[in-house]
């Protein structure tokens, strides 16, 4: 993968944009886009992982 830094493999450019997030505990959802192979992943604060789910399911709803 394309990276500012030069190339990288997919799995370690993948876990330096979703690593941090994941370390701060606060939740997190991934969710699939119309172009293939794209995702899009929304951070909420800690204790809100309703409004985070309620997030994802209007994301999929319009989609």
């Amino acid at each position: 993968m394309e990276v500012e830094a030069g190339t990288l493999p997919l799995r370690r450019a993948v876990l330096r944009l979703t690593a941090p997030f994941s370390m701060l505990g606060v939740p997190t959802i991934s969710l699939p886009t119309a172009t293939p192979d794209v995702g899009v992943q929304l951070v909420g604060r800690h204790g809100e992982d309703d409004r985070l789910l309620g997030l994802g399911l209007a994301w999929e709803a319009g989609a």
